[in-house]
């Protein structure tokens, strides 16, 4: 979840709590995660209000770092909120990964079990091969299109076309269908893990110095990696 800096904060924990009223059962364990931009490391009543909402619900907040460090003010504006009777086994850090001016955090929940989705799809394609194509050459080349040539209205003449290049499609290129095993981020290839830790160490260069060409060296980087995940899941879509 995230609450926009422009947008009133009771307007987001009113929404937030119509939310919670609709998710909340005994038997779901929640976690709440987000950029609420409610600082929870001064006294405010947005805080406050907050911490009143979570408790009605039993969450409890687990991060207590600063999340966000700007002009040497520490702010605690990312949150993570869990009923710690479900989850009694934690442990939160936090990581600087230099994609953001927030500070991640890492949730671990330990001897918890996740089931394993090993559902299977199916999915309808075409035999398309050599052999096909093949044949579906040859035929159209032995197809006398009399239905085309044979009218003078140019709506009936391309109707009959598209119906006789539809049923030679059809016929020549048969539908199958395969199973397959959905893979979850199998477009993480190794030179984009390579990538994100050099960012990770450039960002903290960064912050730590002030030689105007190293800045300019960083800034420039800073891009490259968003470009390459942008193109391996592009790639990965088009090609399952």
């Amino acid at each position: 979840m995230s609450r926009s800096p422009s947008e009133k904060p009771n307007h987001f924990l009113n929404l937030l709590e119509r939310t919670l009223n609709l998710l909340h059962q005994q038997t779901t364990a929640l976690i709440i995660c987000g950029d609420f931009n409610i600082n929870s490391l001064t006294k405010n009543s947005e805080k406050q209000n907050l911490e009143i909402i979570m408790t009605t619900f039993n969450l409890t907040q687990v991060v207590t770092l600063p999340t966000r460090i700007c002009n040497n003010k520490d702010a605690l504006v990312d949150n993570i909120f869990l009923d710690k009777r479900k989850f009694n086994n934690i442990s939160v850090i936090a990581i600087d990964n230099g994609l953001s001016d927030h500070i991640a955090q890492i949730l671990t929940l330990v001897n918890m079990k996740v089931p394993i989705s090993k559902q299977t799809y199916t999915r309808k394609t075409r035999v398309m091969d050599v052999e096909t194509r093949n044949n579906s050459q040859s035929y159209l080349r032995e197809e006398v299109w009399n239905g085309v040539y044979d009218f003078r209205d140019v709506n009936c003449s391309f109707n009959n076309f598209h119906c006789t290049l539809l049923r030679h499609f059809e016929n020549r290129f048969p539908s199958a269908f395969k199973l397959y095993k959905p893979k979850y981020n199998n477009w993480i290839t190794k030179g984009i893990k390579t990538s994100c830790q050099r960012k990770r160490y450039l960002y903290s260069v960064y912050k730590n110095t002030n030689n105007l060409q190293v800045k300019a060296y960083c800034r420039k980087y800073n891009n490259f990696p968003k470009q390459v995940i942008i193109s391996a899941k592009n790639y990965t879509m088009t090609n399952e």
